[in-house]
């Protein structure tokens, strides 16, 4: 029955969104499909969907089974009767930071979203410990969030070139922190992450648009598309927030042997605090399923060929930190405890917890940990990994590590 009713849910959510009436001076094909350009131009990285979602690296069927106990349905309803999608905070990603950041309390009322899943790669060239930050800031594993400290699970170490998809939900915080096997003590904090809301257009606080964001009705150019039922592993649920002045467009950016050609898939509207998050015309945020290499061009609303952003969707990559070696780290924000704290020995674990009972248990396959070059397009990946470390090496501070790579 909660198949059947989640199932009727999506379906009926999967309402019309329509073109802004302020666009009408445009070609009907230019907003409804956005332009046809080479591909190199929008200065994509080279992903490769397939690595991280193909049915290798999961149980199918057991991943949707675990999907379909969140029942998403009723978490809908609870959020948007209470306005709770805006305490849930954006996405942030801080690599070989001097100073550790308190990413979970960045603001006052911050709280925790739907759940989504976090792809991280370790393209360093030391094992990292993975730990996930509680409210109190202990460090536990990310892997057996009962563990701690989170060098006690073996699950909890990602050896270089692999990758891990770990389910968890829109705020939670995690570390990686370098580990000496040998004495098995950790070392300093080379990655903080975030999961959240990506946020769109912030440099863009200048664009013209009307007083008034229109909604067009029964146009059937602008449907959103219904989710997937059957989804791949480490499918992702992304959520995205308006931070431009003026409301826009989203785009995908749908690739074929000559072309890139740009898809409508949802507006974003100016309203941060709707009758509806999630699916109203007018809200500042929207939801959408999406993959590693996913590309995203956002427009603006009243005038389509003004390109605000583009967002192609990355794993978040762990690189050397050869700075954290010669200085010392502050980190008064979190701990490790001294003594290991098991509630239940690993193998009992499990992979998933009904999310009713326990939010902070995240659950996991260890069969999800991926050597990356046992791939057979190891080159192309290697191609990939090589873009992003020269994208996230400048600034030790990324707003978007899903987001490694955006142009403007």
């Amino acid at each position: 029955t909660r198949l059947f009713n989640d199932a009727l849910f999506w379906m009926m959510l999967a309402a019309m969104v329509p073109l802004s009436v302020w666009a009408a001076e445009l070609s009907e094909k230019m907003v409804a499909e956005g332009p046809s350009a080479a591909c190199e131009s929008y200065g994509l990285p080279n992903e490769h969907s397939s690595i991280y979602h193909g049915d290798q690296v999961c149980d199918r069927k057991e991943y949707n089974s675990f999907k379909q106990r969140f029942n998403r349905n009723l978490k809908y309803k609870e959020m948007k009767q209470t306005q709770h999608i805006n305490r849930v905070p954006n996405q942030k990603s801080v690599t070989c930071p001097l100073q550790v950041q308190d990413l979970k309390h960045e603001f006052q009322g911050q709280s925790d979203g739907y759940d989504t899943v976090w792809i991280v790669e370790n393209t360093s060239s030391e094992p990292v410990i993975l730990s996930f930050v509680k409210d109190d800031g202990i460090e536990y594993s990310a892997i057996h969030p009962t563990v701690t400290p989170p060098q006690s699970d073996p699950d909890a170490i990602l050896y270089p070139r692999t990758f891990r998809g770990i389910r968890t939900f829109d705020g939670h915080v995690f570390h990686a922190r370098t580990w000496d096997a040998e004495a098995n003590a950790l070392g300093p904090v080379v990655l903080q992450h975030r999961t959240g809301l990506i946020p769109v257009g912030q440099k863009f606080q200048e664009l013209s648009c009307p007083a008034q964001d229109i909604e067009p009705l029964n146009d059937p150019n602008f449907q959103r598309t219904p989710p997937a039922l059957d989804r791949p592993c480490n499918h992702m649920d992304i959520g995205f927030r308006n931070m431009a002045n003026c409301p826009l467009h989203g785009y995908y950016i749908q690739s074929n042997a000559t072309s890139c050609q740009e898809k409508f898939k949802f507006h974003l509207g100016m309203n941060t605090n709707p009758e509806d998050f999630m699916w109203g015309w007018d809200s500042a945020t929207k939801f959408e399923g999406s993959f590693v290499g996913h590309s995203f061009a956002f427009r603006s609303a009243a005038n389509p060929s003004i390109l605000v952003e583009t967002i192609t969707l990355q794993p978040t990559r762990i690189i050397d930190c050869p700075e954290l070696k010669r200085k010392v780290q502050t980190n008064k924000v979190t701990t490790v405890a001294m003594l290991q704290d098991v509630f239940a020995s690993i193998s009992d674990q499990g992979n998933l917890v009904d999310a009713k009972q326990d939010n902070y248990r995240l659950g996991e396959n260890p069969s999800l940990v991926v050597a990356l070059f046992n791939q057979t397009d190891a080159a192309a990946v290697a191609n990939a990994t090589t873009l992003s470390r020269r994208k996230m090496g400048g600034s030790p501070i990324h707003a978007s590590s899903f987001v490694a790579t955006q142009s403007f």
